[in-house]
């Protein structure tokens, strides 16, 4: 079985990776970095690939952040629901496509679904590995965005068939949520969704992270900083 490894030692180290199938939320309060923690873990590492759907930044913004962390083009599809705001005209192409807004699901799921058939047609870039299926990270930044425009169900049922859909492709999702915008109740309803969460925190000056969740001991807290736009942990860990 394949297990997708994600540059947290946390993560790769203590629970050997992720399986196939598993959904991740990445849940935290604001000023913890939850998209970076989200990209890092979505970078695409040889023989993946990376589909992203944005409703916080543009095409743009993700794309350099990806670069940043070594990523290739060529294996990442987007679909931008920020762009078309101020840009109605700008157009799409084979591993870019975009949405009026974030609040038009029906179109994001159509486009998603139509991106997943372009990987597994050998429409993005083919490697030598040749697993089946090809290994496929997902990543919604953010729900947080969503809840802020849809109603709970109805966001609820959009991230019921992205989960379901990551975990029969076998690939993996992730999913960032700010856990001081919304109630415990939406926190519960999107938590059951998911196979993890990587919990975030920060004290005063001190971002901690632990990650708890299915067939994986609750881990301890492990320090991580952000600086020059990068993720790291001390100690070298």
């Amino acid at each position: 079985m394949y297990t997708f490894q994600t540059g947290i030692p946390l993560i790769d180290e203590v629970a050997g990776g992720l399986p196939q199938g598993s959904n991740l939320l990445i849940l935290g309060p604001p000023l913890t970095e939850l998209a970076r923690i989200g990209y890092l873990l979505a970078c695409p590492r040889p023989g993946d690939y990376t589909l992203l759907v944005t409703t916080d930044d543009d095409y743009l913004e993700a794309l350099t952040t990806f670069r940043s962390l070594g990523a290739e083009r060529a294996a990442i599809g987007l679909i931008d629901t920020v762009t078309r705001i101020s840009n109605p005209n700008i157009a799409e192409a084979d591993k870019l496509k975009f949405t009026a807004s974030p609040t038009d699901l029906t179109s994001l799921g159509i486009k998603f679904g139509k991106m997943v058939e372009a990987i597994f047609a050998g429409q993005f870039p083919d490697y030598d590995e040749g697993l089946f299926p090809p290994p496929v990270r997902v990543m919604l930044n953010s729900i947080s965005t969503l809840l802020m425009y849809r109603k709970l169900e109805e966001t609820y049922q959009f991230l019921h068939m992205l989960t379901t859909r990551v975990k029969k492709m076998e690939g993996l999702g992730l999913y960032t949520l700010t856990s001081t915008s919304f109630d415990e109740r939406t926190i519960s309803v999107i938590t059951q969704l998911m196979t993890h969460t990587l919990e975030v925190k920060r004290e005063d000056d001190t971002m901690s992270m632990r990650i708890v969740g299915r067939g994986i001991r609750q881990s301890a807290w492990i320090q991580y900083r952000y600086q020059d736009e990068a993720i790291t942990f001390p100690g070298g860990d």
